[in-house]
């Protein structure tokens, strides 16, 4: 058993809690930021929306879980010291992925800029220890190895697809 599972649970309850005030707060101010200064995904062939909406609620959602995250960092020395070696890796990616979104909702940047982007954050990541390293069996449970060469274009696939749907 899992002896400290209710303190994994407490810090998973307060980033996500945070994230989800700060998000909720933030998001009208983004939207009111994204309207005034005219940042809006236009309708288009690869779009859904029919009419413009406004962009930059990912910069809420960014900011909101990495405030929730800093609140622990600071108050929780054991994940500190569990996740410090993997912690400049995921701030160094995830401001890199926001800061692509952001470009590209500005300027609508091509997807080759796009995908070489997506490439780097995977690198990062991949370098800093995110890897997809096991598949499960949803049938039993059990775990299947995936050999290094296979388990970063997994990674860069998964980055890829993140980026794709948000």
């Amino acid at each position: 058993r899992d002896l400290h599972y209710p303190l994994r649970r407490q810090r998973q309850m307060c980033i996500r809690d945070s994230s989800f005030i700060g998000s909720f707060l933030l998001t009208p101010l983004m939207r009111g930021i994204a309207v005034k200064r005219k940042i809006m995904s236009q309708p288009g062939e690869r779009m859904v929306h029919k009419k413009a909406v406004p962009c930059l609620g990912g910069l809420a959602i960014y900011f909101s879980f990495m405030a929730g995250l800093a609140a622990v960092l600071c108050i929780d020395n054991q994940f500190r010291a569990e996740f410090s070696n993997y912690l400049p890796g995921f701030f160094m990616a995830a401001t890199f992925i926001v800061a692509l979104g952001l470009w590209d909702d500005i300027t609508n940047i091509s997807p080759v800029i796009k995908l070489t982007g997506q490439i780097a954050v995977a690198l990062i990541l991949f370098g800093y220890g995110f890897r997809i390293e096991f598949l499960t069996n949803p049938f039993n449970g059990s775990e299947m190895p995936i050999p290094l060469l296979v388990s970063f274009p997994l990674t860069l696939l998964s980055v890829s697809y993140t980026h794709l749907r948000a």
